[in-house]
């Protein structure tokens, strides 16, 4: 006997699929616009109102009486639980595992620093002398980069650098680390086990960060820096390019 499913069952893709076409038809019936980048992101024009939605938790950045009234009509769609952060409401949340504060000059954002005191008792170096970079300063020694890890260690090294890749997100000045430690995560070797060391050291010493979004005018335009660092990659001579884009500052 074969029977067709009339809904979709927990933990698939279809699931995952459905859902989030559940969520836009709900967003567009209430006049959003889905982003043209991320589905994960609508914005309503008239309303001024932007949400993000990562699986169940939906998130809206607004004036508060027309975030009420999204919440509201949300209410008649799905079971809610609702926390509202601002001057006249709760001052922080967790969104994500995210911290997010309200303060009376702006608002601030923290990274997960959980995952810091994970990754340094994986390690082993809980009580580790702190590193002022989270880069390797020095090359490889002669050898390292042909010892290959064993198939514990490179597991243990691939959870390493996951979670740093992870953390690196919130984390601007980890993630040129983080990428240089997940190039070899397919054959890891000696030489890659010092460059997640490195940078569990440097946590060590600084395990959290927060981005500070001070209350300032309407800004006029963006502001875009980039710099590379060509051949930087001693083994490949590889280069590494990056940027910053501001909208205000």
């Amino acid at each position: 006997m074969v029977g067709k499913l009339r809904k979709c069952l927990y933990g698939t893709r279809d699931a995952s699929k459905g859902w989030q076409a559940k969520v836009h038809s709900v967003m567009l019936g209430f006049g959003y616009t889905i982003a043209r980048y991320s589905p994960c992101l609508t914005y309503h024009r008239l309303g001024d109102v932007v949400n993000l939605f990562h699986g169940d938790d939906l998130v809206f950045a607004g004036a508060p009486g027309v975030v009420d009234e999204v919440i509201r009509g949300l209410g008649s769609h799905f079971q809610l639980t609702v926390t509202v952060v601002g001057a006249q409401e709760e001052r922080e949340a967790r969104i994500l595992n995210r911290v997010v504060r309200w303060h009376d000059t702006g608002w601030s954002y923290a990274a997960d620093d959980r995952h810091v005191q994970i990754l340094l008792s994986q390690l082993g170096l809980v009580d580790c002398r702190a590193n002022a970079t989270p880069n390797l300063l020095t090359h490889p020694a002669e050898g390292e980069e042909l010892t290959v890890l064993d198939a514990t260690e490179a597991r243990a090294y691939r959870s390493a650098a996951a979670r740093i890749s992870y953390l690196a997100q919130d984390r601007p000045d980890i993630q040129y680390a983080s990428k240089e430690a997940c190039r070899n995560m397919a054959h890891p070797c000696a030489g890659d086990w010092r460059r997640i060391t490195a940078i569990a050291r440097y946590l060590r010493g600084r395990p959290r960060l927060t981005w500070w979004f001070r209350n300032q005018p309407e800004p006029e335009g963006f502001v875009v820096m980039t710099d590379s660092d060509w051949g930087g990659q001693v083994k490949t001579a590889r280069s590494t390019s990056g940027g910053v884009l501001m909208n205000g500052g």
